[in-house]
């Protein structure tokens, strides 16, 4: 992974002196990988929330289809709210 030359760039504007080619070949090795470790940790938070988005609408979904089955038993809209946790007025939009 290569860092932008901008950085380069910014890197040898905040040098109080002229930095030799080995020194901004260093300074741009770290800024890459710190721009590695950065792009790694976003991924990883994206990750586990895309799975936390997913365990929730997968528990939801479930908790509607228990909701429907129950309605076709015949329970009451009040019964499957205690079971499920559902609102009424969800509940009652399934049964039309």
């Amino acid at each position: 992974m290569q860092a932008n030359s901008k950085s380069v760039e910014e890197m040898y504007k905040m040098s109080e002196r002229a930095l030799t080619l080995d020194e901004v070949f260093v300074k741009v090795g770290a800024a890459a990988r710190w721009e590695a470790r950065a792009k790694a940790e976003g991924k990883a938070e994206g990750k586990a929330e895309g799975k936390a988005e997913g365990k929730a609408e997968g528990k939801a979904e479930g908790k509607a289809e228990i909701a429907r089955n129950a309605l076709s038993k015949g329970l009451s809209p009040e019964m499957i709210r205690d079971i499920t946790g559902l609102d009424i007025e969800t509940i009652k939009a399934m049964n039309n």
